[in-house]
């Protein structure tokens, strides 16, 4: 799921959220990584829940501006 998730990150039309990084721990998809915003912060988490119909999401996205 962590491979999927990946690449529709890389393939977004978002620049600030291309270089999000995620991995599936224990049932949990983690996003973590840098974003400018915390409107982009909440876009990666529902990019990803409305895709891969993920259930639990832990967003560990800094926003840095």
């Amino acid at each position: 799921m962590a491979v999927k998730a990946n690449e529709l990150f890389r393939t977004c039309p978002y620049s600030s959220i291309r270089n999000v990084q995620c991995r599936f721990h224990e049932g949990v998809l983690i996003l973590s990584g840098e974003v400018p915003s915390f409107h982009m912060k909440q876009t990666a988490q529902e990019l990803i829940r409305h895709v891969l119909h993920v259930e639990q999401i832990d967003n560990r996205l800094t926003v840095v501006r």
